[in-house]
């Protein structure tokens, strides 16, 4: 059966998934694996255990057709509940599919989910028919938030982070975000860790929120941290031609050096950069995880607090000195960068 619009949401908040195979499809990638990770975390409390997760994608499935049905017969090594995702689910993989969720469908199976992560399937796709013309399994649209979904994300993330919004940066978010939910979570993420506390305005979006092919703070932030002298130089020159405000990008560098802090933290108790970023809430996905995890190796406790110092002086200066903020900034950044240069030598 085919989820409507207005029974998606009961059906993400059920205690359990009320069908044990589910199809979700549609052309928001971010959606799609959101919601595949949200169904998955009601059945299991870590979707990285090994023993009560088992992970297929469609190549699996098509050099061994029988691995999918292998893998919802396995019993789970520790007790309780067991989740087999296929990631990406594709037509390719039909026959293995039907034949695995007539198993599901006897009833034997009670404590097995399949969820399945597909891309945008035509109506005419036999993985959607399998699923839409089921009686006992699920097939759940995933396309764009409309203008009204858009702004309950948008009041939604504001809120958890303590922030109000004015009128005006509402009107711009949902102009700019929506058609991909990954997108739209990580630019709201970084917007509010911008502002930090109080109303995000108008200017607040301007400078940090972007859309289609709009200029970006990421690979200016990501080559200071990784101690990229020549890029660091030449993404700088490209966030002044596209008219960013030297203090906005101190304040990007400023969080940035925050998380790099907590994560000293962090890698201190574990000892172990990788689990230090796994640690992170909202999690890091691949492949930014990866960057995170070399420039964690790079920054220690003690260099992240001269960093956040460096960086307090330099946003004072832009306020009351009088010097150009270009330089400022410029003579901030060439600091910063060669502090993580060195770092690696």
């Amino acid at each position: 059966m085919r989820l409507k619009t207005n029974e998606i949401l009961g059906f993400l908040r059920a205690a359990k998934p009320p069908a044990s195979a589910v199809l979700i499809y549609g052309p928001d990638e971010g959606l799609v694996r959101e919601r595949g990770e949200a169904l998955g975390k009601r059945i299991v409390a870590d979707l990285g255990d090994p023993f009560q997760v088992t992970s297929l994608s469609d190549s699996d499935v098509k050099e061994d057709p029988a691995s999918l049905a292998n893998a919802v017969g396995a019993l789970s090594l520790t007790g309780g509940d067991r989740l087999v995702r296929l990631r990406p689910g594709t037509d390719a993989c039909s026959e293995s599919v039907k034949a695995t969720i007539v198993d599901l469908a006897g009833g034997d199976l009670t404590d097995v989910w399949l969820i399945i992560e597909a891309g945008n399937l035509k109506p005419t796709s036999s993985l959607r028919k399998l699923f839409e013309t089921s009686k006992v399994h699920v097939a759940l649209p995933c396309y764009g938030d409309d203008a009204r979904g858009v702004e309950d994300l948008i009041r939604e993330t504001a809120k958890t982070h303590g922030l109000t919004l004015s009128r005006e940066a509402i009107a711009i978010l949902t102009d700019r975000l929506g058609a991909d939910r990954a997108l739209t979570r990580n630019e709201l993420e970084k917007l509010c860790l911008y502002v930090g506390t109080g109303e995000i305005t108008e200017v607040d979006v301007r400078a940090v929120v972007v859309g289609d092919g709009e200029a970006t703070f990421d690979g200016l932030v990501d080559a200071v941290a990784a101690g990229d002298l020549k890029n660091a130089d030449r993404e700088y020159e490209r966030a002044l031609t596209t008219g960013q405000a030297p203090v906005g990008i101190i304040r990007m560098l400023t969080n940035k050096m925050k998380t790099l802090h907590m994560l000293a933290g962090l890698v201190a108790e574990t000892g172990n950069a990788q689990e230090a970023v796994r640690a992170l809430r909202p999690p890091v996905r691949y492949p930014r995880d990866k960057i995170m995890i070399r420039q964690a190796n790079l920054w220690s406790r003690p260099a992240c607090e001269r960093a956040l110092q460096l960086l307090e002086m330099a946003e004072t200066e832009c306020k009351t000195t009088g010097m150009p903020d270009e330089a400022i900034c410029g003579r901030l950044i060439l600091s910063l960068t060669r502090s993580a240069s060195n770092a690696q030598r």
